[in-house]
């Protein structure tokens, strides 16, 4: 400000500040820069670069997270498959076999079957669960009394182990259960299956007040 000013009006906006003179300054946002104190608006780094806020010229605009380039002329995005974490000049990295990115991105998703671990490289579902989307989630238990192998990216993956079964072959969300716990109440023209000990889920039908039971 000059000293001898007398007006507001005088006062004007710093490089790398937007605003009409005699009013608020607002700093140029990241990707943005302003070379010229006084009014304007703040101008735009090239596509595919940013830069700090409140940037002063476009020489402090670097290629983005996600682009690759040694200019901001030539600033190209990663392909799928690869990533750039931070912005600057440098090459993309690969995601490696057990994670997939977009083109442009700034980080790897793990696989399906996998999840990351300690912000290293994707590892394996351990044996008994799964994972059946690309993303940083956790693997998912299979349902009691299955397991899967190491890997696993289904439900489908789960199998019962030895001695137990599905009421439902075709269902790999249901658990798998004891036979000998199992029993089937019929009805006239019913057929039901339930799984003790819950007795509250075998029920007769409205209006029937006879039933046969046979363990199967």
């Amino acid at each position: 400000m000059d000293h001898h000013s007398t007006s507001r009006t005088h006062c004007t906006c710093p490089k790398g500040f937007s605003g009409q003179d005699g009013e608020a300054c607002t700093a140029c946002l990241p990707g943005q820069f302003k070379v010229l104190r006084g009014p304007g608006n703040c101008d735009s780094c090239p596509p595919g670069a940013t830069s700090p806020s409140a940037s002063t010229d476009a020489l402090f605009c670097s290629c983005s997270p996600g682009f690759m380039g040694v200019s901001t002329d030539a600033c190209k995005p990663c392909s799928a498959g690869t990533f750039k974490a931070s912005s600057g000049d440098g090459a993309c990295q690969s995601c490696g076999a057990s994670a997939v990115s977009l083109a442009g991105s700034a980080e790897c998703v793990c696989l399906q079957g996998f999840l990351p671990l300690d912000n290293g490289p994707c590892q394996p579902c351990p044996e008994g669960s799964f994972k059946p989307n690309n993303g940083s989630e956790s693997c998912i238990p299979c349902p009691p009394n299955s397991k899967s192998t190491i890997g696993s990216a289904s439900v489908d993956s789960c199998m019962c182990g030895r001695g137990y079964t599905r009421l439902d072959a075709s269902d790999f969300n249901l658990p798998c259960v004891s036979p000998s716990g199992l029993s089937v109440v019929r009805f006239t023209a019913v057929l039901q299956v339930c799984i003790f000990p819950i007795p509250t889920a075998c029920r007769l039908p409205y209006g029937h007040r006879e039933k046969r039971c046979a363990i199967q």
